[in-house]
């Protein structure tokens, strides 16, 4: 065995111990041989190791820096138990925690109190806690929103390149993303903010994941499936990494050439995805090659049989249709407003390529279109929302130009929304 291998296995043989360690830990007082030996090899095998060594918790996968632990041996059973127990999802443990951090470790972990935990040398919590960067208090807090982006590149860098590990870190970046969500944080200002095109390719990837991530928690869709939704939305573009830079920054238009080059990356994605020997579910590699498809058979790449995408590839494309079009990009020097982009939703929606379930949840999701809101329909006319729609937000009670008639668009034959002249007033938590 090389030097290089002998090296991955000591991360392994760390976790290994370290449940051993527990165990002794568990039988006998801490000042005794039995525990202090224990404890002494996982020291030695920190040492030795020479960097932190980070443990990761994904469902039922135990993932040792870049390895899945498959089979999970017997001695890890009771320390992973108080692991959940403790609702720890992330650990890492430096070399300088030593023998007497590791007893300090177990003596909190004997203690069953859930929640964060940080001392000299160890970090642990659910994924969003256990960040590069800070110590103390600043860790007790999810790393802001745009504090993921290196992540993100990080992640696609692995996944490009075929690393072992990889989808973990995937997992990890969108459950952080999610943590956002669920803590009711206004993911849309940075978003917006966000115009730098040479960093697009990673704050895009961002974006979109976040956004589809927003529509698909108000579906009320579970924990695996957002996972999958996430990654996915985060990964879709990733066949653009076999493309040139110079056809990616391109400022005018691109030429026959190019444009095939470039309508590949959905192909390209997807059997990157399918290439990769960690399983995932197949439905981050079905959106890698839908996301471009749409309902009435437009858009790439181009089937022999006409189906339509699946829904969870509809949805990370309006996602990705509304980040694109509000981005700063080599060929889009002003990116345009909320309003704007709404409208290019509501118009590909209305001509059946967007799916209008979901870009009707994404408008909920923006705040736009509550009491006051101005609005164009498809007849030409402006209205006025008075009363949000009881079913969908796409079908208020509205009053037609000023002072004309009040029509409640949720009837058959009524006019439908193709743009956003001005928004109405948000609640205090979109995402609510």
């Amino acid at each position: 065995m090389s030097a290089t291998d002998k090296k991955r296995e000591l991360p392994k043989q760390f976790v290994i111990q370290l449940g051993k360690l527990f165990q002794a830990y568990r039988m006998y007082p801490p000042g005794t041989r039995h525990v202090q030996d224990a404890a002494a090899r996982c020291a030695e095998i920190m040492r030795e190791f020479g960097e932190p060594i980070r443990l990761t918790l994904v469902d039922e996968d135990v993932v040792v820096e870049e390895d899945v632990l498959y089979p999970v041996p017997t001695q890890l059973n009771k320390i992973l138990s108080s692991f959940s127990t403790l609702e720890w999802e992330s650990m890492k443990f430096d070399p300088k925690l030593g023998v007497a951090g590791l007893i300090e470790v177990l003596d909190h972990i004997a203690k069953g109190e859930p929640g964060s935990y940080i001392t000299v040398g160890f970090i642990a919590g659910s994924i969003q806690i256990v960040e590069e960067g800070g110590d103390g208090e600043d860790n007790n807090v999810a790393a802001g929103y745009l504090g993921i982006l290196p992540m993100v590149q990080e992640m696609m860098d692995e996944i490009a390149n075929g690393r072992r590990g990889s989808w973990m870190r995937a997992r990890e970046v969108t459950r952080l993303i999610t943590s956002h969500i669920v803590a009711g944080e206004d993911l849309f200002s940075p978003i917006l903010e966000m115009k730098d095109y040479d960093q697009y390719t990673f704050t895009h990837a961002l974006n979109v994941s976040a956004l589809s991530l927003g529509i698909a928690r108000r579906m009320d869709l579970p924990e695996k499936l957002l996972d999958s939704i996430g990654i996915g939305a985060l990964c879709h573009d990733l066949g653009k990494t076999r493309i040139s830079y110079e056809i990616l920054r391109k400022p005018g238009k691109l030429n026959d050439e190019e444009r095939e080059i470039m309508n590949r990356h959905p192909v390209d994605g997807a059997a990157h995805i399918l290439q990769m020997e960690e399983s995932i579910s197949p439905l981050v590699a079905v959106i890698a090659f839908q996301h471009h498809m749409r309902m009435d058979g437009t858009g790439y790449p181009a089937l022999k049989v006409s189906q339509p995408p699946h829904p969870a590839a509809m949805m990370v494309a309006v996602a990705d249709t509304y980040d694109a079009v509000r981005t700063v990009r080599p060929y889009q020097k002003n990116a345009m407003d909320q309003h704007a982009a709404m409208s290019i939703l509501l118009k590909e929606a209305a001509a059946n390529r967007l799916h209008p379930v979901f870009v009707s949840i994404f408008a909920r999701t923006l705040g736009l279109f509550y009491p006051g809101a101005k609005l164009v329909l498809n007849d030409g006319k402006e209205a006025t929302i008075l009363a949000e729609g009881e079913y969908d937000v796409l079908q208020p009670l509205v009053e037609i130009g000023e002072g004309g008639e009040i029509a409640d668009l949720s009837l058959p034959g009524s006019p439908t929304i193709v743009g956003v002249i001005e928004g109405g007033e948000p609640p205090a938590d979109p995402w609510e």
